[in-house]
């Protein structure tokens, strides 16, 4: 094999714009049907969130001396803080679900401390 093969020319060569240019022409496209998608992610998110709290409290000490219906109080509001939070981040909009998965993770970190901020309020 020879170096010119190799080198960034070549047909080994990077293209460094591919990412770009293919996140620019996603997101650029106005008739993508993401309505099941949304709606799925939406949908794992709150059942991920009702699950969690519910091994969580099932498996703390605390599970004895509290009732259920505080638990149940506690997912609710934070199902509602979290559709507040969503809403205000945009977490479920057509950019934010065409774009990588980093920017995506940093902002459902955000969504979900402004959900337990609403929640501790």
């Amino acid at each position: 094999m020879s170096v010119s093969k190799l080198s960034p020319g070549g047909p080994l060569g990077f293209d460094l714009d591919w990412a770009e240019r293919r996140k620019a022409s996603l997101a650029g496209l106005d008739h993508i049907a993401l309505s099941k998608w949304i709606l799925g992610l939406a949908a794992a998110d709150t059942l991920g969130a009702i699950g969690i709290a519910v091994a969580a409290f099932k498996l703390s000490q605390g599970y004895a001396l509290h009732e259920s219906a505080q638990l149940w109080a506690g997912i609710g509001g934070f199902v509602a803080a979290w559709m507040v939070a969503s809403r205000t981040q945009a977490l479920y909009g057509k950019k934010v679900v065409l774009s990588d998965t980093r920017s995506h993770c940093v902002k459902g970190a955000v969504t979900c401390c402004l959900a337990f901020g609403l929640l501790l309020l």
